[in-house]
């Protein structure tokens, strides 16, 4: 037989951790079906979203806009994918610099936020679009000090080579 303490001292931390994230996930599980909030990344619209849809018999959406092909919906959202992936990236490299961890948390802190955060992001460019313009600003800043230290480390390389 193995003594008690041994096992506890073996398991405990990890039995208690999968108690603590169980309980988490439960009383989560029961907030999220008794409130029913409206999360912003919702990937369907709300049924009262789809009363405000201007969905037309003529082909058209909204203000009577033409309707997109799939390559073209494609394409739009892979442009948007990497243009918003590449400026979280240098953004949180250029904040990061050499910490390793700095890097990795910031990562994916972006990518959680831009997934649970995108639909209220999007909202909030649309009704201020100055934000929008700030932040390639900051990104166009981050890029410059970046290409600029960048030559400071390997400019001494090239000209003794």
């Amino acid at each position: 037989m193995v003594p008690a303490g041994l096992i506890k001292k073996m398991y405990g931390s990890s039995i208690f951790t999968d108690e603590v994230l169980k309980s988490v996930e439960k009383e989560l599980y029961t907030y999220l079906n008794k409130e029913k909030p409206e999360i912003f990344g919702q990937p369907l619209p709300l049924s009262s979203d789809l009363s405000n849809m201007d969905i037309n018999d003529d082909g058209t959406i909204a203000n009577h806009a033409p309707r997109k092909s799939f390559a073209q919906a494609a394409s739009q959202i892979v442009v948007a994918d990497v243009s918003m992936s590449l400026d979280n990236v240098l953004a949180v490299a250029g904040a990061a610099r050499e910490h390793f961890t700095v890097l990795i948390i910031g990562l994916g802190l972006s990518v959680a936020l831009m997934g649970i955060a995108a639909s209220y992001i999007a909202r909030l460019l649309h009704r201020h679009q100055w934000i929008a313009y700030a932040g390639l600003l900051v990104i166009l800043y981050v890029a410059v000090e970046m290409v600029y230290r960048g030559m400071g480390e390997v400019w001494p390389l090239i000209t003794h080579s």
